[in-house]
């Protein structure tokens, strides 16, 4: 992590359970002497991973201040670079699991959208609220095959709307690397990428 970046932030997420099962629905990263009340960038992931609520309450269903993780150090950095104030991270998924494969068992294939989705026809509502259309977006959801229900979702929404996306797409697909690799060379490969695609305004062309 970069020394001290996140002492420049003030970082709040919306906590909520759902039958027993822990979720977080967005998480903002927001420059502490902001004045703007509006994202300036659009972050979509996975799922909420390693973040909690500083009160260790679950179940908050209001916007609480929290603890970050690597990977929102990683978005950090973007908006460090290229100077955005306010960043919103949406998830294909709400369900918070530190863990991918745990993650990934809770996604067997389904005819409809789940209800963690926000992507999902059901939370319209929510996504119309939480999403600023009239703004960039990056994309890194992960490359792992058992996501194309949920990617195919969040494609059909951007694609609608005409988002532009910035991510690093494996080659042909929906699919975007996520922010946080293994190794630190790396991580400092994705920031660089990201940063020079805004720079040369070079956004994802999604699939159909």
């Amino acid at each position: 992590m970069d020394s001290g970046i996140r002492d420049t932030y003030e970082i709040t997420g919306f906590f909520y359970e759902n039958e027993g099962v822990k979720c977080r629905k967005y998480l903002d990263i927001k420059k502490k002497e902001a004045t703007i009340n509006t994202p300036d960038l659009m972050v979509i992931m996975m799922n909420p991973g390693g973040s909690e609520p500083l009160s260790g309450l679950d179940d908050e269903r209001k916007p609480t201040p929290t603890k970050p993780d690597k990977t929102q150090d990683q978005i950090m950095r973007v908006m460090e670079s290229k100077g955005f104030t306010y960043a919103r991270i949406l998830n294909l998924s709400d369900i918070r699991e530190t863990k991918s494969a745990e993650f990934y068992k809770k996604l067997a294939p389904k005819k409809e959208t789940p209800w963690h989705c926000i992507f999902s026809e059901q939370r319209s509502g929510e996504l119309d609220k939480l999403f600023v259309k009239d703004t960039i977006c990056i994309v890194a959801w992960g490359v792992n095959y058992k996501l194309r229900g949920l990617v195919c979702a969040a494609v059909t929404f951007l694609k609608k709307h005409k988002i532009k996306c910035f991510g690093n797409n494996k080659t042909d697909t929906n699919f975007h690397y996520h922010p946080l690799p293994r190794s630190k060379d790396a991580q400092d490969h994705w920031v660089k990428s990201i940063c020079e695609k805004l720079s040369k305004n070079l956004h994802e062309e999604l699939c159909s």
